[in-house]
Formats: C-alpha cells, structure tokens, sequence
C-alpha cells in the first residue's frame, strides 16, 4: 500500500476529515486528496506531521519493509560505531601503555645523568686531589 493510501486509511478510521488535516501541514484540502491519491509526494517533514496528528507511529505510513531496513541501518551504523569505540578503546590503551613505556625510559635516563653528574663530580674530586698532589710534589 503507498504512503498516500496509508494517510487516507487512517484518517478515515480516525474519523478525521481532509480539511481538518489539511490545515494541520498548512496545504490546501485539493494538495492533500493529491498526495492520498499518490499524484503528489508528501514531504518527510509532513508525514512527521500526520503521525504526531493521528497520533499513530511514523513506521505505519511507510511501505511495507521501509521501517524494516531502516531499523537494520540503526543496527549497522551501531555495529559500525561499536567497532569504532573498541578500535578507539584499544588504541588508547596501546597509547597508555606507550605513555607508561615512555615515563619509565625518562626514570631511567634522569638516573643515568644523575649517576654520570655524581660520576664527573667524583673525577673533579679526584682530579683536584691528583692535581693538589703533584704540586705538592713538584715543589
């Protein structure tokens, strides 16, 4: 059954004239016995209208399979953002760990620079005392 039959159908089992519907979506009651004939299409934006009007569910108006696929695109761009939330979830943990690779390397570095200072510092020391020790000699 087309959309404009489905219009027509429950606004007639709602009891609902063409005239009161038609000024619900502001068009004229010749553009909407048009759009129940099929001779025009109807807007998405006024077919939201009419559901909210009949207080029916959107999915009712459409073709038949329409809300069916439409709920298997939901489904397959979830599946699509999932995967995108694991692929980002595992890279940041991939970046944790790096991060914490990172931070260990700087530890060690800071220790080897420490431990080269205290190094130097111990061959100043000992410099300085092989130097006082040979002008002692010398003179």
């Amino acid at each position: 059954m087309s959309i404009g039959a489905k219009i027509r159908q429950v606004r007639c089992l709602k009891g609902v004239k063409q005239e009161e519907l038609a000024t619900c979506l502001n068009i004229s009651q010749g553009t909407l016995s048009k759009i129940e004939n099929d001779s025009l299409p109807i807007s998405a934006i006024n077919l939201i209208k009419v559901a909210e009007f009949m207080q029916s569910p959107l999915n009712e108006f459409l073709p038949e399979g329409v809300f069916h696929m439409m709920q298997m695109g939901d489904e397959n761009e979830v599946n699509q953002a999932n995967d995108k939330i694991f692929s980002l979830e595992t890279r940041i943990k991939d970046l944790e760990e790096w991060i914490k690779d990172l931070k260990s390397f700087n530890l060690e570095l800071k220790e080897k620079i420490i431990n080269q200072y205290v190094d130097i510092n111990d061959y100043k020391r000992e410099f300085k005392i092989f130097s006082d020790h040979l002008q002692h000699t010398v003179h």
